[in-house]
């Protein structure tokens, strides 16, 4: 009986766990570079191995770079605890140091020209100091305020810093997103189970010592 109590406990344990719902996903993004010269209404987009962030207003020249991460492996009723962005710089220029801001959008999961002028609304920010991995923690609220409404989180980065550029490897870039789903009717029908048959087995285990007591009274 004792072994049995320790199995309702443990499971019990795990069945709470699954209730909660915490979980762990990587998503990877769609990616595109979108550039423009001379006419800030005109974008190309292209896809190349490295994308690039970059400015300078004194010869009307602009790259920014298009990330859109489908959200549909998450819950819509999750709750998002962090989410931070993984990325490799393979080239910068300085000074002074780039910054790259990265600017939040609902998304369709189609590279398009219109993605590169999106209303700014920053989520994340990164200052380039030299090549290498960098990690970004983004904006978890606003996250979350598209799972149900959009299909996929957009990021258009731009460049803050006039007259300076960064590189982003595109096979670097990742989005790890940390998240609690709802409990499901089945997980709840579980651990109400469970702890019903905690609470027999823990009557039982006290009736059963109170009557070995009563034997031992007797006994002695």
């Amino acid at each position: 009986m004792c072994r049995l109590f320790m199995v309702l406990t443990v499971g019990i344990g795990f069945i709470y766990t699954g209730w909660a719902g915490a979980d762990t996903i990587d998503l990877i993004p769609l990616i595109a570079q979108a550039e423009t010269q001379d006419d800030w209404n005109t974008w190309d987009i292209s896809t190349p191995p490295s994308f690039s962030t970059s400015r300078f207003s004194w010869v009307l020249w602009e790259r920014r770079g298009i990330l859109e991460f489908s959200l549909t492996g998450i819950p819509s009723s999750s709750t998002i605890q962090s989410a931070t962005l993984s990325f490799t710089i393979d080239t910068y220029q300085t000074p002074p140091d780039p910054v790259i801001a990265f600017h939040g959008y609902p998304a369709n999961g189609l590279l398009e020209s219109a993605d590169a002028i999106q209303p700014f609304n920053p989520i994340g920010q990164e200052t380039i100091s030299g090549l290498g991995d960098y990690q970004t923690s983004l904006d978890s609220a606003y996250i979350e305020s598209l799972l149900g409404s959009s299909s996929h989180l957009g990021l258009l980065t731009y460049q803050v810093q006039d007259g300076t550029q960064a590189s982003l490897l595109s096979s670097s870039a990742v989005l790890q997103v940390h998240y609690v789903s709802e409990p499901t009717t089945l997980s709840l029908l579980a651990l109400a189970l469970a702890l019903g048959a905690l609470a027999v087995l823990k009557r039982k285990r006290t009736s059963w010592a109170s009557r070995r007591d009563k034997v031992d009274a007797v006994a002695g």
